[in-house]
């Protein structure tokens, strides 16, 4: 999301697969130890792929960002950068630096009359109207019948 948009934007999972490995690279015992143990290792096979090296992949003018997210791109999960290593990476202490907190944009807020907008209510419970408050905008009451 880097740039706003899914790196390996799968439309299925096999679609998904595919794409990340034809952007990774098959995996083999080397990079992936224990692979071919997975339960549904057999279900599906993919050509033998060489990796694209990520600075291909990923369009950045920040090298440390290539390299950060190189630490989570990796099919064995016991080499990939843990959460917390992870927010203590130099990634995060270097120029640029993220913009501060108060210089984020604001999150669009929900009025409660948006909340409920898909909701369905179920068969077996009375809507009933009540008054609405001046100070809420919550005007129905759900019981159980």
């Amino acid at each position: 999301m880097l740039k706003g948009k899914p790196l390996f934007p799968g439309e299925n999972d096999i679609d998904q697969l595919y794409k990340v490995i034809s952007s990774l690279g098959t995996p083999n015992e080397d990079i992936w130890p224990g692979r071919t143990e997975l339960p549904d290792y057999n279900k599906i096979a993919f050509s033998k792929m060489n990796p694209i090296p990520l600075k291909t992949l990923v369009a950045s003018d920040v090298s440390l960002a290539i390299e950060f997210l190189g630490k989570f791109l990796l099919y064995d999960s016991s080499k990939r950068i843990s959460a917390s290593s992870a927010i203590q990476d130099d990634f995060f202490k270097r120029e640029p630096l993220g913009c501060s907190i108060p210089d984020l944009p604001p999150i669009p807020a929900k009025s409660s009359s948006t909340i409920f907008r898909d909701f369905e209510v179920p068969s077996d419970y009375n809507v009933a109207k009540e008054p609405a408050s001046p100070s809420t905008d919550s005007d129905i009451n759900l019981e159980k019948s």
